[in-house]
């Protein structure tokens, strides 16, 4: 919506050029307002996360598989299928500023950075043989340790900036601000007591 009170006291919605649709179930829908023809990619389980910036779309689904497709070509062109380098379900997914990549972040508290430039390296399982060199790497992250007890939180949305910095909302509450190259984090404010969605 767009909403200046000064200038427009009745706010009405500007519909998206491009929208796309993910209903409840394995598969997403891409219409062509051009044409009644829709676009429209089946995969192997239900999408729990996605992402999509200029020509590049990023899936999440519950079967913990990545899909990435080229919107250039609608949703005919997939540039990849790999299994998630997190163990667990997959929560948010993010592109990169500059469209290079993308984090995805899951229930237990971690992050992965993947560069599509690594995306032909992977095999079946989704791992980079050891002999080549890769820039994806998976961080922790939203977790804490008190003695003999750890506490887990799920990483609930990822934000990029344009200078390799990025943000990580996690289920304790906490904004972290992380160094896209190094992992580490800069800055965790402090004070919201309820998870951040």
């Amino acid at each position: 919506y767009v909403h200046n009170p000064n200038t427009n006291p009745n706010p009405k919605p500007i519909p998206d050029p491009n929208p796309i649709h993910i209903p409840i179930s394995n598969s997403i829908s891409n219409p062509n307002p051009n044409s009644n023809k829709i676009a429209q990619a089946v995969l192997g389980e239900r999408v729990f996360a996605m992402d999509a910036s200029q020509h590049v779309l990023v899936a999440g689904t519950a079967d913990r598989n990545v899909h990435v497709f080229d919107l250039r070509s609608g949703l005919n062109v997939k540039m990849g299928t790999y299994i998630s380098p997190c163990a667990y379900q997959t929560r948010c997914i993010s592109l990169f500023a500059d469209n290079t990549g993308f984090a995805l972040g899951c229930i237990e508290g971690r992050v992965a950075l993947e560069h599509f430039s690594d995306m032909g390296k992977k095999d079946a399982q989704g791992q980079i043989p050891k002999h080549l060199n890769t820039e994806n790497f998976v961080f922790k992250c939203h977790r804490f340790k008190k003695g003999n007890t750890s506490r887990i939180y799920a990483v609930n949305d990822i934000g990029f900036h344009k200078e390799n910095t990025l943000v990580t909302a996690g289920g304790d509450g906490l904004l972290c601000v992380w160094d896209k190259k190094a992992a580490i984090d800069s800055l965790c404010l402090i004070g919201n007591p309820n998870p951040i969605p």
